[in-house]
């Protein structure tokens, strides 16, 4: 692909990472984005990085929030090891509350937390050809999430591969255990409570740019719908611009667009006499969730 080609394709990736489609309920996790994935990433040995981000969200809630979040990797041959995690603290204002966007930052602003855990195996069969496993653990007070627990594996392709750019499409099964904060659940479309095993074919594509020696573009796209009720669906779009300022720090900026097309209802008040929730107290969450984020990243 020629020099002008790729800036051409840089540009799109940049108005991408601008503009919008990153993380509803479900905790998809964007590994792509710190996988050492071209030609000329993939070196043996042990590579990683640690950012401080802040983020600002609207959705199924108004919040700002500061956390750490880091990826450990490891390549010997045809084998790679891939890690990542993520834990952070917030100040949310709840719109189902009754509160906006002005209440951010004022005494009575609720404290949460969030936190995930992603780790992955890929055998490298073929120059283009890799099998995945891997497994996540997250919990997010933010979406009333008490765990969720998946397991998974896989093919994933190399449709087009040089060292500044590669597009990847992988596919997989994982089965999800979630469980739901049982104390103000309801319902959720297609569940059996707070509670459920489901069983999800994910699908992802990736595009990974490397326009200069300093700026890396990557975006990919999730759409893992549910093998037994197809209409269950989450979906995610994820940009990351990164811009290396020394061969050790970056600043990245994402962008992210996320769905879930089954969100659960909750009961976000007391119950009344009669054991029922009251109707202004029934809360659905919202089906999309839009994120913007900047980071400090340390690699190494």
């Amino acid at each position: 692909m020629s020099r002008s080609r790729h800036l051409a394709l840089a540009g799109a990736l940049a108005t991408l990472a601008a503009l919008g489609p990153r993380p509803a309920a479900a905790d998809i996790v964007n590994i792509e984005a710190r996988r050492p994935t071209l030609p000329s990433e993939r070196k043996d040995g042990w590579s990683g990085s640690f950012a401080l981000k802040f983020a600002f969200r609207t959705g199924n809630l108004f919040l700002i929030d500061i956390g750490p979040n880091g990826t450990v990797n490891w390549l010997r041959g045809r084998h790679s090891v891939l890690s990542l995690f993520s834990y952070n603290f917030a100040a949310k204002a709840d719109p189902k509350s009754g509160q906006s966007i002005n209440d951010l930052g004022r005494q009575d602003s609720a404290f949460r937390h969030n936190g995930l855990g992603h780790l992955r195996y890929a055998f490298e069969v073929l120059r283009w050809l890799d099998v995945e496993a891997y497994t996540q653990l997250a919990t997010d007070q933010f979406l009333l999430l008490r765990t969720r627990y998946l397991v998974g594996f896989g093919p994933r392709f190399a449709l087009f591969e040089d060292d500044l750019f590669g597009a990847y499409l992988g596919t997989s099964y994982y089965a999800e255990h979630e469980r739901l904060d049982p104390d103000q659940f309801l319902l959720q479309p297609g569940g059996q409570g707070p509670t459920n095993w489901w069983h999800r074919w994910s699908n992802y594509l990736t595009l990974r740019l490397r326009a200069t020696e300093s700026l890396l573009l990557t975006s990919i796209t999730y759409v893992q719908p549910r093998f037994d009720r197809l209409r269950d669906v989450y979906l995610l779009n994820d940009s990351v611009l990164e811009f290396k300022v020394s061969p050790y720090i970056s600043f990245t900026l994402s962008t992210s667009i996320r769905f879930d097309s089954a969100p659960p209802t909750y009961c976000t008040g007391e119950a009344d006499p009669a054991g029922s929730c009251p109707s202004a107290s029934v809360y659905t969450l919202p089906t999309t969730d839009v994120r913007v984020e900047n980071a400090l990243l340390v690699s190494f």
